[in-house]
């Protein structure tokens, strides 16, 4: 074939390939989403105050504009007498739904000096410096619902626990919310008329402080959650005869979980399992009281049920031993945590320990979680354990 036929063959070749190449197309979309933001929210607690002293309106300690407090009063009454009485609501406002707490605490009880007819009415004036005032002024304090300064029938006083006032939590009232103006405390006080002269020039000084936490995703928050009592000794747990849950490493029963034996006595029921830790490995664990008799524990992957199981009462104490009975090896229960209350770690090495829990509330049910541990050299006859008591009253 000529050789110019063959180029030009050529040629007409690629302009079809560059040809068909342009034309082929094939169907698409395309969606774009710009400006994606997370934004965290915020929580900013103001406060204002209208305030009386024997009923009239005392500017020094009210104000009207919600606003952070940087040295404002609410009271500041330098010729108290008795018969005197004064009110002050407090108006909160937030930013996002929270509950809110208010703390009263006392920085000052003097006597402040010990004029002639104090003296009189009280012969020791002045031996301690503590003032009676304190102990004769009166104080209410309430979830003023219509912010009126008055304390109607239908409020709820609130009370103190401690020097704690729950205005809000998830045991007392309902959470403040954003979208309302505001919510109002009220605190009113009295001096009674009849008081004497031990109170004269005797002064008291407090803080008031107010503190506001998210409620969203926070619903069993407490002003003054119940604090636990922790004991760890050597041996076993004090005054329990009857376990309820256990984890066991080695011996006649080999690997076990266990769930029974009490409280109460009740060993006609009973469940466990094999179960085959290994040393130095972590289990967490899981022991839970409904509050309607059943028990359920959990821990290495196995989970025990009962019915037939009494309910503890609020008494109750909790008590967990880490048993080595002599052998060689270690028990290790960390993170331990009753109702959400931490209770700390408790180990043993050669020799039992416990780790008495007192303080939580148990009426209602528990719920008790921590991480144990199995240490061992040898698992011929070993047999370090983990048991849970729970006490009946």
């Amino acid at each position: 074939m000529n050789r110019k036929i063959l180029i030009s063959l050529s040629v007409i070749g690629l302009v079809a390939a560059i040809a068909i190449g342009g034309t082929v197309a094939f169907f698409s979309d395309t969606e774009t989403s710009t400006g994606n933001t997370f934004t965290a929210g915020d929580l900013d607690l103001t406060i204002d105050s209208a305030c009386t002293y024997n009923d009239d309106i005392i500017s020094d300690c009210t104000w009207e504009d919600f606003k952070n407090l940087n040295g404002e009063l609410f009271f500041n009454f330098a010729d108290i007498k008795p018969g005197d009485s004064g009110e002050d609501t407090i108006s909160l406002h937030v930013t996002n739904d929270s509950w809110a707490c208010m703390t009263f605490a006392v920085t000052e009880n003097a006597e402040n000096g010990c004029n002639e007819p104090e003296i009189a009415a009280e012969p020791a004036c002045g031996d301690d410096e503590i003032g009676e005032l304190l102990g004769n002024l009166n104080f209410t304090v309430w979830r003023d619902t219509d912010c009126d300064n008055v304390f109607d029938a239908e409020e709820t006083e609130i009370t103190a626990i401690g020097d704690i006032y729950p205005v809000a939590d998830s045991g007392h009232g309902t959470p403040l919310l954003a979208s309302a103006a505001e919510t109002c405390v009220g605190i009113k006080w009295n001096v009674p008329s009849s008081v004497g002269n031990e109170i004269q020039s005797d002064r008291v000084m407090a803080s008031l402080t107010f503190y506001a936490e998210q409620s969203r995703n926070n619903p069993n928050f407490l002003c003054n959650p119940p604090q636990l009592e922790v004991t760890i000794g050597d041996g076993f747990c004090p005054e329990f005869s009857n376990w309820l849950a256990k984890a066991r490493h080695g011996g006649a029963g080999g690997y076990r979980a266990e769930l029974g034996k009490g409280p109460g006595a009740r060993d006609e029921w009973y469940t466990g399992g094999t179960v085959p830790y290994t040393s130095g490995n972590t289990y967490p664990f899981t022991l839970v009281d409904d509050g309607a008799g059943k028990a359920t524990f959990t821990i290495a992957g196995n989970t025990l049920d009962t019915t037939g199981y009494t309910t503890v009462n609020s008494d109750g104490r909790v008590c967990i031993n880490a048993k080595m009975s002599g052998k060689v090896g270690t028990v290790a229960v960390d993170n331990v945590v009753l109702n959400g209350m931490s209770a700390g770690s408790v180990s043993a090495t050669d020799v039992n320990k416990y780790m008495l829990i007192e303080g939580g509330t148990l009426d209602d049910g528990f719920t008790l979680t921590g991480d144990m541990t199995f240490t061992w050299s040898s698992s011929s006859d070993e047999r370090p354990s983990m048991i849970i008591f729970v006490e009946e009253d």
